[in-house]
């Protein structure tokens, strides 16, 4: 304790004379400063150990260690407590899978795997490739979807390797926060799966899900909903499931039709129930054919010079069905109805 302190009571005025037993002052003047200041000195130093134990025992934030007592711990400069053991997180970004916390024991191993260090965001940067080699497969043209697959095989690895280490041993425990949060609906076509699900792409799509960039959801037609919930549940990378039905059930969703309402110009799935008759009759599309439906409502008024006024709406509803597979046009269904209305005479005319 006295060489540790010797160094801050050297500036004392004291003579000093070293012994084996320690440090002896001439003056009693000298001795009553020595003793009020060892005292101070004493104070301070159990004030800042008690301040680092207690930022030890703090949680590790997802932008990297709360005090830099575990960050010097962590390069060697100190020592943490034996069951203290602060662990890493696992989070997605923007930008891929990031990986923070005391990451410089394990700086080799991140980096073998592909990470890249982020001194903004104070951690290691598994990116998304968006970029693979040329292939025919039709999967190569989304937005770098092969990519993107081949990334989340080496997130799951690189979380396999992180909790077995490079020698099996001292290694931070583990926070799995890469996880998504899905939002399970209905609409006319049948359920919707909304939210972030660009990380489970490809169990949407394995499970028979369309992407519907109108709805910004994936589109299940012939799937039940206990089913689905069961099969996203399955999946690790799924941490929570919001349903949200307007409808109040499945089924009056799959059978409802969702009218657009409101002046000006706008589009939607299906225009009217009256439009919507008119392609009953068709052939249904086959699970090989993509539909897509579009609406138009287009409402005018017109205020005339003898004080009558004169209303013109226009329904359009359009369908275009194609082939999933290689994108080819088959098909182009339209129906048009024009409604016109007269006021104060209220002659209403009904033009097909």
């Amino acid at each position: 304790m006295v060489d540790m302190l010797r160094s801050r009571i050297l500036r004392l005025p004291a003579a000093w004379h070293c012994m084996p037993g320690g440090y002896e002052l001439h003056t009693r003047k000298d001795q009553h400063h020595f003793k009020w200041r060892l005292l101070a000195e004493l104070k301070s130093y159990r004030f800042k150990q008690e301040q680092a134990k207690k930022r030890t025992t703090l949680h590790v934030g997802v932008l990297g260690p709360c005090s830099s007592f575990c960050r010097d711990a962590a390069r060697g400069h100190g020592s943490v407590p034996s069951r203290i053991m602060p662990g890493l997180v696992l989070e997605f970004n923007s930008r891929g899978l990031l990986v923070t916390g005391l990451t410089y024991s394990l700086r080799e191993l991140l980096k073998a795997e592909g990470g890249r260090w982020d001194a903004l965001l104070k951690g290691w940067i598994f990116p998304f490739e968006g970029k693979q080699p040329e292939t025919k497969h039709p999967l190569n043209t989304w937005h770098g979807f092969l990519g993107f697959c081949h990334r989340m095989f080496l997130a799951r690895k690189l979380l396999q390797s992180l909790r077995t280490g490079s020698d099996g041993k001292d290694v931070p425990s583990i926070q799995d926060n890469a996880k998504v949060v899905l939002t399970l609906g209905a609409c006319a076509r049948g359920l919707i799966v909304t939210g972030e699900s660009f990380p489970v792409k490809a169990t949407l799509k394995n499970e028979g899900g369309t992407w519907d960039a109108k709805l910004k959801g994936w589109i299940f037609e012939d799937q039940g909903k206990a089913e689905l919930v069961k099969v996203l549940r399955s999946n690790p990378d799924v941490g929570k499931i919001e349903e949200k039905f307007l409808q109040g059930n499945v089924a009056a969703a799959k059978n409802s039709v969702v009218a657009w309402e409101g002046g000006g110009k706008g589009k939607a799935e299906i225009a009217s129930p009256l439009l919507s008759i008119r392609l009953r009759g068709k052939q249904a599309a086959s699970k090989s054919q993509k539909v897509v439906e579009a609406g138009q409502h287009v409402r005018r008024t017109e205020h005339r010079a003898d004080g009558s006024t004169a209303e013109t709406r226009v329904d359009r509803q359009q369908r275009k069905t194609s082939c999933k597979e290689t994108g080819t046009h088959l098909q182009t269904d339209s129906v048009t109805r024009i409604w016109a209305l007269e006021i104060p005479n209220l002659n209403i005319r009904h033009i097909v």
